[in-house]
């Protein structure tokens, strides 16, 4: 199979009640990096040691490519024309984490865990 980023796929696996998303993000030497949408995390597989007719059977190509926020998640850019990573970016990093939990409190996750995340930092 031929794998390009950006390219979406549904991804189902037997037990799995619902089908998830994937999003390539990378291809090298057979090395398929990807990012699941469904379940916010990222992670790759070795696709020499998967054969195509396994792989067609898990993924299917989505040809209409889901809206996809791996590069701007909604819960960092919610400020119209300010992006956190821009902010943060002039920061050390544990000023920077610190400042991107309290931006997202409240819309990735549980707010207060943001916050304490934040305070940790």
């Amino acid at each position: 199979m031929y794998y390009e980023a950006g390219q979406q796929y549904r991804y189902n696996t037997i037990g799995d009640e619902a089908s998830q998303i994937l999003t390539i993000i990378s291809v090298s030497d057979g090395v398929v990096k990807y990012y699941n949408n469904t379940r916010d995390f990222y992670s790759e597989f070795n696709s020499i040691c998967i054969t195509d007719a396994e792989l067609r059977s898990m993924l299917s190509l989505i040809e209409e490519p889901l809206e996809c926020d791996i590069d701007k998640p909604s819960y960092y850019n919610w400020i119209p024309g300010i992006e956190c990573k821009e902010v943060t970016r002039h920061f050390n990093y544990n000023k920077g984490c610190a400042i991107k939990y309290i931006w997202r409190a409240g819309r990735k996750a549980n707010e207060i865990e943001d916050l304490k995340k934040a305070i940790n930092y």
